[in-house]
């Protein structure tokens, strides 16, 4: 039988193991791990988690692998030999720390393994750090990353955060908007904590829809009122979400959406829904106010040909330019209009000018390349007879200009639109643009109404 130190719980002697065979004779680290499994010949004791349960360990063995644990149990930090109290570390966590110190093995559960990479850390452990990290990364999946990030953030895990927010950009439709709740775990979006929503809405590269974002933003602020035990009232709900409510980018919904969803839900004051809907109506939008899009959406745009009355899809990003819209439609073009030549660009007169004729205060004149046939992107295509636009809503689209500055979403219809001659340049037609005009103009006049019941802006409006 093996002597039992009574103070650490050491074990001496007893060299036969459960198989009846001599443990001495295995591997190195085999025989290590029997050491710390049967308490063999241990000289320091550490009181683990809430539980206080005692785990007795070798001081050397310790030391030679954690420089923190070389530190701690030094003689000049522990010469009275007491135990070590260790109250924010899981014992579970903990006996793996130290069986991968003994010798070198260690069970990743899942249950553990976020309190096992805290444990790691603070006992400078790297290569377990590593390991637990590792294994996190090959078991993220977008029911889990939310939960994932807010954990690697509070230990400081940079490595492990970075790989969440790339997970993150890709499925964060799935992971936020439609808020699985892991069983796991049982946690979803819902259940992070404030400091990790503001670091996603910081996020310049994130595959939602801002409408989206914004619900799943506004069901988190109901249900964090309701676990501090306030009443799910709008002040509230602003109180709560007060650091975040900036980083919610308004300005990359459509006027629909912002009509419908934001406005209806009475989250914003008056001064902020016009400040916006000034914003989403305008055409252009203003360059200073633009906001940086999360991702690249991808549009079918209708373009109509006024001349051949042909109509026909062009696909292309959203945040893409008008320069860019017209490479697209450029071949199409050249096959409605095989014999003509297009205006090169610098022969263009801006589309903020009436027409050709005022630009730089002098008549129109081609230059030698429209004359010889050479062709090229412009913001009008010019033919021997007559000159084309493009057109949204009645307004000419200039190319330096993304498209979402016109507002042009999925569906919208661009009009390719021939002027008579060069000195005149005829308004849309109305007809299928006009009625878009028409509904686009609802969600405007319904939040206009709202405003003019106001009291804050009375009859000014």
């Amino acid at each position: 039988m093996p002597n039992t130190d009574p103070k650490t719980g050491s074990k001496t002697g007893g060299v036969v193991g459960n198989n009846g065979e001599d443990w001495r004779k295995s591997a190195l680290l085999d025989r290590l791990e029997v050491a710390l499994r049967d308490n063999l010949f241990t000289d320091v004791c550490f009181i683990v988690g809430t539980e206080k349960k005692r785990i007795p360990a070798i001081r050397s063995i310790l030391s030679l692998g954690s420089s923190v644990f070389a530190t701690m149990l030094s003689e000049r930090w522990s010469s009275d030999g007491s135990d070590i109290p260790v109250p924010d570390v899981e014992p579970d966590a903990f006996y793996e720390l130290l069986r991968f110190i003994y010798c070198e093995k260690v069970n990743r559960r899942k249950d553990v393994i976020w309190s096992l990479l805290y444990a790691a850390d603070k006992y400078d452990v790297e290569a377990l750090k590593k390991m637990c990290v590792h294994f996190l990364k090959i078991s993220l999946t977008p029911s889990n990353v939310c939960f994932y990030l807010m954990k690697a953030r509070e230990l400081g895990a940079t490595d492990l955060v970075n790989f969440c927010f790339e997970k993150l950009s890709t499925a964060a439709t799935t992971a936020i908007f439609h808020c699985p709740r892991n069983d796991e775990f049982n946690f979803c979006f819902h259940d992070l904590d404030i400091q990790t929503i503001c670091c996603i809405l910081e996020r310049d590269k994130l595959e939602i829809e801002e409408v989206d974002l914004f619900k799943s933003i506004l069901g988190w602020a109901k249900l964090e009122c309701r676990g501090q035990n306030l009443d799910t009232n709008i002040k509230n709900m602003r109180r709560v979400l007060e650091p975040a409510l900036p980083l919610i980018r308004f300005r990359l919904m459509s006027p629909k959406e912002f009509t419908e969803i934001v406005s209806n839900s009475g989250f914003l004051s008056i001064e902020e829904e016009l400040s916006i809907l000034t914003y989403l109506t305008s055409k252009p939008r203003p360059e200073n106010l633009r906001p940086l899009p999360r991702f690249q959406k991808s549009i079918k745009i209708l373009i109509h040909d006024e001349r051949s009355k042909e109509t026909f899809y062009v696909h292309i990003n959203c945040s893409d330019t008008v320069a860019e819209l017209r490479k697209n439609i450029k071949d199409r073009a050249g096959q409605l209009y095989p014999a003509y030549p297009v205006l090169p660009a610098d022969d263009i007169p801006g589309p903020q000018y009436a027409s050709p004729y005022a630009y730089t205060g002098t008549p129109y004149q081609p230059s030698a390349a429209t004359r010889t046939g050479v062709t090229t992107n412009s913001d009008l295509l010019l033919t021997s007879t007559c000159i084309f636009w493009l057109k949204h809503e009645n307004v000419c689209l200039e190319n330096s200009r993304p498209l979402s500055d016109y507002g042009i979403e999925n569906e919208s219809i661009i009009l390719l639109q021939p002027a008579q001659s060069h000195h005149q340049i005829p308004s849309a037609p109305p007809g299928t643009l006009q009625n878009e005009k028409k509904k686009r103009e609802k969600p405007c006049n319904k939040i206009l109404k709202k405003i003019r019941k106001s009291k804050i802006l009375g009859d000014y409006v």
